[in-house]
């Protein structure tokens, strides 16, 4: 009821039924404020469309993009923008042109196992997966086995492992227990507490289906999923080739040039995380038989109440964040469910969102990637190869559903005291990281990445990373404007202080000291390494003690192995890669040379203390300043040792 209509209907009464319904009016126009959002017509949704790709595209923030929109079973807007093949170029078309789903593969995985627990093949949800799984048995923590309810809510426990997720050759399944074993990580929490978004997880709930199943999970899913549902250009890919008639990923760079992106299969034991290839039109498919709860397929492929199931919250990290359900993120939009799921793999971005109140369901992808730009092309006059900054498919889901749903203002101020901002600033460390091997060392190099500093503003807000201001809404919850993805809680400890920094899509980052902050700890690196720069000047001293003639290649030789991890980590790779993308798909040899690097350097270091106190007992021709050089130098690289130590670079760690 709008403020006029209730002042009207309140005319027509009682003087003081009049005072009433006034008050109330006004109450109500104060609380829920109305929204002139469009219609959901095929009309406005292309002119929203045409608008807001085109613009991006003309922009080159993407090379190729989709976009399908259902109503209920009718699919009632679909539309391709820019390219399948830039090089090529061969126009995107949403009914044709296979793309990367990437992550929104879970929910098709996920859809898979409720079909095993319909049909009685899985007792419970609150079963340990052991009961279920052939080929491996998982371990547990502290006494607490991994249930079902875990995998499918991201609470299994598991470190983030992307070692070998993809691979450049052809894989033989099914796979063998040894390959499964390797390639899990360890458990580093325990299950069911704390949801840190997995694709672990997602890989064993594939290793379950095919071990209950007896069926190789691309043909489960063909057979019992795509078929019924009538996605005829869809598939799980478990490794190369890729199908026919996939989009080939492009990105821009500043001077305008298309550079390609290369993109690799997944490994057929992270598949169900994202190796499925399918169209927009495709997809739309599925968005209407969860939209529908089954109505919309040619054949059922599961019940009304087994799809309630997976759209029913079932976790929350914190009580002011979206839930998750089986595999599907779940949220409150003015007054309306918003179930979604989205992600991207190297040269893709996709995002699917349905809402069951409104009836309408959404999919977009987007080609589109940020280039991989090493620090030695940054420093070494790489600028002109920096690719343009790319837009995201969750951009454009959440920019349709501001146009047509709209988004509830955030009416908040900030009130927050400088001394109420202490229990919450510090920095905080994403959880979705290795702990247990090399892999945690890569956070050095790339410490900005993974750290998020919470701040103060002075004027009653929270900054995060410098970007705000995130307003308090109470119970710990803070929101940057009127985004719903902007909104951040903590987990608060028993002495009132934030331990954790909470975000919808299973994201948690853990408060951090100086030693676990890989962010401060690079900057202390690069003081270090300017020390150990200084040991050139060693080479000049002159010696009498044969320890201490030879004393002098020390800093020398570990500023050269600095510079080879340096190099291994940054310098070399394939255009539009890093070591990431390295890593993911299984190579080794950069990572053995870092880790023996490294171990040198530990050795050295303990050498270093030898000849220092060596060098104090005798003065072996050395002068006073140089031996307080010396002793600098030796200090720096005695400093490198505990952070190697913290992050798994001494030993034999390896992945």
């Amino acid at each position: 009821m709008s403020f006029t209509a209730s002042l009207c209907f309140a005319s027509l009464c009682s003087s003081s039924l009049r005072f009433v319904f006034l008050l109330f009016s006004c109450l109500l126009g104060m609380s829920l404020p109305t929204f002139a959002q469009p219609d959901i017509t095929t009309e406005n949704i292309e002119r929203w469309a045409d608008e807001i790709f085109g613009k991006a595209l003309d922009e080159k923030r993407f090379s190729g993009a989709a976009i399908a929109v259902v109503r209920g079973s009718d699919l009632i807007f679909s539309k391709g923008y820019g390219y399948a093949d830039y090089g090529k170029q061969i126009a995107m078309n949403p009914a044709s042109t296979k793309v990367r789903v990437c992550s929104n593969s879970k929910t098709m995985v996920a859809t898979g196992l409720m079909q095993l627990m319909e049909r009685g093949l899985i007792s419970s949800m609150d079963d340990p997966a052991n009961t279920y799984l052939k080929r491996i048995q998982l371990g547990n923590f502290a006494g607490t086995p991994v249930t079902i309810r875990d995998l499918v809510t991201h609470r299994a426990g598991y470190e983030d492992s992307y070692f070998n997720a993809a691979t450049e050759v052809k894989v033989t399944t099914p796979l063998p227990a040894e390959t499964i074993e390797r390639l899990i990580p360890d458990i580093v929490r325990k299950p069911g507490t704390l949801s840190v978004y997995s694709n672990a997880a997602a890989a064993l709930q594939g290793v379950l289906i095919e071990d209950v199943t007896g069926m190789p999970l691309p043909e489960y899913l063909e057979e019992n999923l795509f078929a019924p549902l009538g996605m005829e250009n869809t598939s799980l890919n478990i490794g190369p080739p890729f199908p026919e008639g996939h989009a080939k990923a492009y990105v821009f760079t500043e001077d305008g040039r298309a550079l390609p992106v290369p993109i690799v299969a997944k490994h057929p034991l992270y598949a169900p995380s994202g190796g499925v290839f399918s169209t927009a039109e495709d997809m739309s498919r599925f968005i209407s038989a969860h939209l529908t709860q089954g109505e919309s397929a040619k054949s059922p492929i599961l019940s009304k109440a087994s799809f309630a199931q997976m759209h029913r919250p079932l976790v929350r990290n914190h009580g002011g964040l979206p839930a998750i359900g089986v595999n599907f993120f779940i949220e409150e939009l003015n007054g309306s469910r918003f179930i979604s799921h989205g992600c991207g793999l190297p040269g893709f971005t996709t995002y699917l969102a349905f809402l069951p109140e409104k009836n309408i369901g959404v999919f977009i992808s987007l080609i589109s990637k940020r280039r991989h730009q090493s620090l030695f092309e940054k420093w070494f006059g790489g600028e002109q190869e920096n690719s343009i900054r790319p837009v995201y498919a969750a951009k454009f889901c959440y920019g349709f559903l501001k146009e047509f749903i709209g988004y509830a203002p955030n009416e908040a101020e900030p009130n927050l005291t400088e001394e109420q901002a202490r229990n919450y600033t510090g920095r905080y460390v994403s959880d979705r990281r290795m702990y247990s091997n090399m892999i945690s060392g890569l956070e050095l190099f790339f410490g900005e990445r993974v750290v998020i500093n919470v701040g103060y503003d002075g004027a009653g807000a929270l900054t995060l990373n410098d970007r705000g201001p995130y307003v308090g809404q109470g119970d710990d919850v803070f929101r940057r404007g009127a985004h719903p993805a902007q909104t951040y809680a903590f987990d608060m400890g028993g002495d009132g202080k934030a331990i954790r920094l909470l975000r919808y899509g299973a994201f948690s980052a853990s408060k951090v000291n100086f030693w676990r902050d890989p962010g401060a700890l690079q900057g202390l690196l690069k003081i270090l390494a300017g020390i150990l720069v200084t040991g050139i000047m060693c080479l000049k001293y002159e010696a009498s003690s044969r320890v201490l003639k030879k004393a002098r290649f020390i800093p020398a030789l570990a500023l050269g192995l600095m510079l080879v991890i340096f190099t291994m980590a940054h310098v070399g790779f394939a255009s539009g890669w890093g070591i990431e993308e390295y890593i993911n798909n299984g190579h080794t040899l950069r990572l053995m040379v870092i880790l023996i690097c490294s171990n040198m350097l530990a050795l050295l270091g303990l050498l270093s203390l030898g000849v220092g106190y060596r060098m104090w007992q005798t003065d072996g021709g050395l002068g006073v300043l140089a031996r307080v050089h010396y002793s600098i130098l030796f200090a720096a690289l005695l400093g490198l040792l505990p952070i190697m130590l913290i992050f798994n670079l001494v030993g034999a760690q390896m992945p």
